[in-house]
């Protein structure tokens, strides 16, 4: 399976990872993140170091397990679907040879390492627990293990049992999100989290038209920010959750305004970005290595490439991000106000 093909298996359905958003246990999504995966078609998440190094050492924490447990696996680099509602699906990392038991493989960083109970019992990050459930839930396997590197040197194994009650539980309150959220489009709330900042950014890359109107939803929202942002009662989560809802009620719009308050979010230029070492690289096989024989031939044919046209080659081009602006055009206006302001507005006397 390619990784195009695999990526739009993944958004037509709820993999492990997705769970743990959707139950709330997930530092890394929230369900409004895995709802904008579902409905839109979102460009991939780049890579961070983390992300990196869990990738590379993914091989290595699986032959260690192999040789702590004198198991053999595979890894099945494939979709497995539940036969009941095919909507929950998943990819193990790996699955044991000879006996109906799979393995789920971790990096964890060493501040991380608290959350990590005794080796060998179930007593692991619950995002974790809700991933191997859903995958004992869609392949049968009556136990799944997790192998864990913890600060690059810290080897562990957990064992987590299959538990039915618990089971039902995930897949009665996935069922319900998905045809709640996923199957009437509709999103689910809006937080202050900064994931959900960044996925509106992958969302709505750029403006593609000028403005919109200013519902009452959005004048709500308008003024929860302005209060959240005054000197005497700054409230960053406050602030954070008023801008992603009108990021959202945005979309792809470059800003809207009336008589209160004006909103802009613009992309910002796009700029360059050098690949240095290919250049230094570059530099080292035609000047240091040719050493005069390449000088001369640039003092002869000065159609050669020139430092100009190397950096040129090796420079890539890097969207600019979009930048939120709010401004407030009501002077004089005091938190206090500002409250009671909100208060008429979500009862309707305004």
């Amino acid at each position: 399976m390619s990784r195009e093909t695999w990526l739009a298996e993944r958004r037509g359905g709820i993999g492990g990872t997705d769970a743990a958003a959707i139950l709330g246990v997930s530092k890394f999504a929230t369900p409004y993140d895995v709802w904008l995966e579902k409905t839109r078609v979102l460009p991939p998440i780049e890579p961070n170091e983390s992300m990196w190094w869990g990738s590379a050492l993914e091989d290595l924490v699986a032959q260690r397990y192999m040789l702590d447990t004198g198991r053999k696996v595979w890894n099945p680099e494939r979709i497995y679907y539940d036969e009941a509602w095919p909507v929950l699906r998943g990819t193990p990392d790996r699955l044991c040879i000879g006996e109906k038991r799979g393995v789920e493989i971790k990096t964890a960083g060493p501040y991380n390492a608290h959350q990590w109970g005794e080796e060998g019992t179930d007593q692991i990050p619950e995002a974790y627990l809700v991933q191997v459930c859903v995958y004992m839930a869609i392949t049968g396997f009556p136990v799944w293990d997790v192998a864990v590197l913890i600060g690059g040197s810290d080897f562990r194994i957990y064992t987590v049992r299959r538990d039915e009650r618990i089971e039902t539980y995930i897949r009665k309150t996935l069922r319900e999100w998905w045809e709640s959220f996923v199957e009437t489009e509709l999103p689910p709330p809006i937080t202050d989290a900064d994931s959900i900042s960044d996925s509106l950014a992958r969302a709505f890359p750029r403006e593609q038209f000028t403005s919109i109107e200013v519902t009452p939803d959005a004048e709500s929202w308008a003024l929860q920010l302005q209060i959240a942002r005054d000197a005497l009662a700054r409230d960053e989560r406050l602030k954070a959750e008023a801008e992603n809802n009108l990021k959202a009620i945005l979309g792809d719009a470059e800003g809207m305004a009336n008589p209160n308050f004006k909103i802009t979010w613009r992309a910002a230029k796009d700029s360059g970005k050098v690949d240095w070492k290919a250049v230094a690289l570059w530099v080292i096989e035609h000047y240091i290595e040719c050493g005069k024989e390449y000088a001369m031939e640039m003092h002869t044919n000065p159609e050669k490439m020139t430092s100009a046209d190397v950096i040129a080659q090796h420079t890539k081009a890097v969207p600019g991000s979009r930048r939120f602006v709010f401004a407030s055009l009501v002077d004089g206006l005091t938190p206090t106000q500002a409250v009671k302001r909100l208060a008429s507005i979500a009862g309707g006397s305004e």
